[in-house]
């Protein structure tokens, strides 16, 4: 591991204070090895194939360092992760293996609800990132640079699907 990232003198040397001479360099190196690897390996994730479209580098998505609170980062991040369910104070809305509450298509995904679903078009129009966003792939990047207007008006979609689901 210590020649994979350009250390492989001090195991040569097996000399103790070598080490701690270069420990915090090494360490640094260690951890931007191991972070190369699993940006290596983004594009290839079967858990959330779109996750790389969002993921910026060593840097949080915008909308983390939006001034809102943290009710809606956390149902925006359950977006952008494809999560499913979603969880919202307390209530869950399953998107797999569940037919749509809204129309007749019978099972649901993410994609879907934000942007397909036919019953939904109306209020979909409102909120200008989903009205531009023609799939989830552009939805998720748009999440690199969304402003607090797009953040708040997708949460708000998002609640009124809730409280339509829970009616």
């Amino acid at each position: 591991m210590l020649e994979s990232i350009g250390y492989g003198h001090i195991w040569e040397k097996q000399c103790g204070s070598e080490l701690s001479d270069n420990i915090n360099s090494l360490c640094h190196a260690m951890r931007m090895n191991c972070i190369d690897a699993d940006v290596s390996l983004l594009p290839h994730s079967t858990s959330n194939p779109f996750y790389y479209l969002s993921w910026t580098r060593g840097e949080p998505a915008s909308y983390l360092c939006l001034h809102v609170p943290c009710v809606i980062k956390s149902l925006i991040a359950q977006v952008r992760f494809n999560s499913s369910p979603l969880f919202f104070r307390g209530n869950t809305l399953y998107l797999k293996d569940s037919p749509c509450l809204f129309c007749p298509l019978p099972e649901v995904s993410l994609e879907h609800l934000l942007l397909w679903c036919p019953c939904l078009q109306p209020h979909l129009s409102k909120c200008r990132i989903l009205r531009t966003s023609r799939s989830i792939s552009r939805l998720l990047v748009s999440f690199k640079t969304a402003d607090i207007e797009s953040i708040k008006s997708l949460f708000y979609f998002l609640v009124n699907v809730f409280n339509a689901c829970l009616s």
